[in-house]
């Protein structure tokens, strides 16, 4: 098991770690629990600025897929 920093606080994960639910997922990215409605467009689109992108430390990013892929093969 690693350590790691998501959302400006150390997690630890492991790739053969439970997937998480939905509202662990949410409350480890951003520090607080899901709204009660979380509304999504059909595909993968978003905007976002290059600042935006790279003011989170790339860990962040790879922590995500891997919490997104696990279960998922």
């Amino acid at each position: 098991m690693e350590e790691l920093t998501v959302g400006g606080s150390a997690r630890h994960t492991s790739k053969h770690a439970d997937p998480l639910t939905f509202e662990s997922f949410w409350t480890a990215l951003f520090r607080r629990p899901p709204p009660p409605i979380v509304y999504a467009a059909q595909g993968g689109q978003f905007a976002a600025s290059a600042a935006a992108l790279r003011s989170v430390p790339k860990e962040t990013y790879a922590w995500m897929l891997e919490q997104l892929e696990t279960g998922h093969n």
